[in-house]
């Protein structure tokens, strides 16, 4: 159908169908859900209370292995009722969301990121952008063809500033081909590239650094207040900056790549590859540091640099989808939560993915199914121990008195 549906009819009627129009998703966005403002009766937070009590005992006799069969079964049953998932508003984590997706059909969908449902779905006129913003670009000789000999083939990288159109930096890779693929974040840039000479795929990043500012290192500067912290900046400067750059051999072709974000962006990056086997990896940025050297300093190791290798490592536990495929893999969104160590994770082709990642781990927030219950009893036995241990102590120094 025009709508990317399909219909099975007999006899004139339609006896089955199913909407497809998810398989062509072309562009996403996101938005937020509403707040509940409801309010909360008192019986309401009692039963809550009890709930939550009795659930947390149940926990306790699980970890404890106290747990019968029948335990056992309410404990799964409350951990399902207490996930929430389906609340159409907001979490506290920031983790329940409406993806709005735009089909190559010209539908609308919105799905609710909880439990992956469809909200609601409608059609909508496209309309291209009138404006659009060069972030990276990568060019190609006119000569060039697809399959050619490395000394003919030529790959030209261009850092280019949006507002004055000035060059930051620019880069040639003799012997290289495409097909490219770009990410930029913060202030370095990853690109994908086939080495024709090696015969292997690399990955080559550039960072770019204010050398206007290098001299605010200085801690007594800074003290005594000779600094241009506080000087005017102008987008129309041409700042003073250095570049560092570095190129990784890499084993997989890439379909498509992405870079984890997060709220306030203190949490350690990760590039998200979309490999050619339609699965998504996650690669630290330190592995995509230009400074890393065979053998780092002392003050570089406490920095977190990482011996310089040739390759980049791939582990099976980097792959985020796990044993999962996202067939026809096309694009990979990130977005932020409210809690600084989560980014969600959005996959499409003609499957869509979702998850949660933590980069530096969940450093902010207890999991799911943590003892609230052992931890209390823990707390009480030792506030009663330090009774005890007080009330002997007082004893026995009583007793000193006395002799």
């Amino acid at each position: 159908m025009e709508d990317h549906s399909l219909l099975l009819m007999q006899q004139g009627a339609v006896v089955w169908n199913r909407e497809d129009g998810l398989a062509s998703i072309i562009d996403v966005t996101t938005s937020e859900l509403p707040v509940d403002k409801a309010g909360v009766s008192v019986s309401k937070v009692e039963h809550s209370l009890f709930e939550w009590l009795k659930g947390h005992l149940l926990k306790l006799k699980g970890t404890l292995m106290l747990a019968t069969p029948d335990d056992i079964a309410v404990i799964q049953r409350l951990r399902l009722q207490s996930a929430e998932k389906s609340k159409m508003t907001q979490d506290h984590n920031g983790f329940r969301k409406l993806l709005i997706v735009l089909t190559r059909a010209g539908k609308l969908f919105a799905i609710h990121t909880g439990d992956g449902r469809i909200v609601c779905d409608l059609w909508s006129e496209v309309f291209p952008s009138d404006s659009e913003k060069i972030i990276a670009a990568s060019t190609r000789k006119l000569s060039e063809v697809v399959h050619t000999q490395a000394k003919d083939s030529w790959l030209f990288v261009y850092l280019i500033d949006t507002v004055t159109g000035h060059i930051l930096h620019r880069m040639s890779h003799h012997g290289s081909q495409g097909p490219v693929h770009v990410v930029f974040s913060e202030n370095w840039v990853v690109y994908h590239y086939f080495n024709l000479r090696a015969h292997r795929y690399e990955m080559s990043v550039i960072e770019i650094y204010d050398q206007s500012r290098a001299d605010n290192k200085d801690v007594l500067k800074l003290v005594l207040g000779k600094h241009n912290l506080t000087a005017a900046l102008s987008s129309y400067s041409h700042p003073e900056v250095i570049t560092k750059c570095q190129s990784y051999f890499f084993t997989h072709s890439v379909k498509t790549m992405a870079v984890t974000a997060t709220a306030k962006g203190i949490t350690s990056r990760q590039l998200l590859i979309g490999t050619i086997g339609d699965q998504v990896l996650a690669v630290d940025k330190r592995f995509l540091d230009p400074r890393r050297t065979v053998n780092p300093t002392q003050a570089e190791k406490e920095e977190g640099i990482i011996p310089l290798t040739d390759s980049l490592p791939i582990m099976p536990q980097a792959y985020v989808t796990h044993a999962l495929k996202v067939e026809g893999l096309r694009n990979i969104i990130t977005i932020p939560a409210k809690l600084e160590s989560t980014t969600l994770v959005f996959a499409h082709g003609l499957d869509l993915f979702f998850t949660r990642l933590s980069p530096s781990k969940t450093y902010d927030s207890l999991t799911e199914d943590f003892s609230y219950a052992l931890l209390l009893i823990t707390v009480v036995s030792l506030v009663i121990a330090i009774f005890i241990t007080w009330i002997l102590s007082e004893r026995k120094e009583l007793e000193e008195k006395w002799r």
